[in-house]
């Protein structure tokens, strides 16, 4: 889900399952990401939980792999 309002990263893109935020993408990976969003693309990606570790850093806690999904 885009988070254009973001006060610390305008291209700020967050990883949501159901009504949890868990994560954003990496600043150095979301500009892409965050312009197709932009442009209502939200339905070409499918985002997938590959590792949840709530013992870890904050910000090593969920990895996902993100995928752009067959349109045919």
């Amino acid at each position: 889900m885009r988070e254009a309002d973001n006060a610390f990263d305008p291209y700020a893109v967050a990883i949501w399952y159901k009504d949890f935020k868990l994560s954003f993408v990496p600043r150095g990976a979301n500009r892409f990401l965050s312009k197709h969003l932009d442009m209502g693309l939200e339905d070409v990606y499918e985002c997938r939980i590959t590792r949840l570790t709530p013992d870890d850093h904050p910000e090593n806690q969920v990895e996902v792999i993100l995928y752009i999904r067959n349109q045919r």
